[in-house]
């Protein structure tokens, strides 16, 4: 079994308004990261919000998802980790998905699901040499990953155990585009061609 974690629960503090309710090809950019994740091989999809929690909840309405609230999201990335480890399955493996990479593809996600159940290994994609997301980790990190901290994730745990982990390289950009500022947000537009508000 694979859980997938939606992390979006941050204040989008460079942007200066919710991402997750950026409108992308006329829905909200959360739901579109959600509704792509549901197509593919996960078992279960968890969504962890914070910041404006009641209104991006909204845009998940109807989507067969269980969101749950991080009020601990200030004390960054980390929190919001535990929250999702914390929801899943203890027999489930755990897939970490930004929730502001809307353009990963899902044969993309299949692969490495794939990659995650023949090897039981963490799983990193990487594009052109540069790791992105999502990762997936074996249920047995879940005692360290609930022992996160901070805001820089869990690379730690990857670095201290990469000969448990299988680094892929995939040909999807996806894995590595998300959206922190409004020069971001305009960037995908032009560079792929988006007609991101219709």
């Amino acid at each position: 079994m694979i859980t997938a974690i939606i992390l979006a629960a941050g204040k989008s503090s460079r942007l200066g308004s919710p991402k997750q309710l950026l409108p992308f090809h006329k829905k909200s950019l959360i739901r579109v990261v959600t509704e792509n994740l549901l197509e593919t091989k996960v078992d279960k999809v968890i969504v962890v919000l914070g910041h404006q929690a009641d209104t991006i909840s909204n845009e998940l309405q109807g989507l067969p998802v269980r969101v749950i609230i991080n009020p601990e999201y200030e004390l960054g990335h980390s929190s919001s980790m535990i929250a999702g480890v914390k929801a899943a399955n203890l027999n489930s493996s755990l897939m970490f998905v930004l929730g502001d990479q809307p353009l990963i593809k899902s044969e993309t996600i299949n692969h490495l699901v794939d990659l995650h159940m023949e090897s039981r290994k963490i799983v990193v994609p990487s594009y052109q040499g540069k790791n992105g997301h999502p990762v997936i980790f074996p249920k047995k990190f879940r005692s360290k990953l609930l022992s996160l901290q901070g805001d820089i994730g869990a690379k730690h745990i990857i670095a201290a155990n990469r000969n448990e982990t299988l680094f892929n390289d995939v040909k999807d950009q996806g894995i590595i585009l998300d959206i922190d500022t409004w020069n971001d947000y305009q960037l995908l537009s032009r560079r792929f061609n988006l007609c991101l508000t219709d």
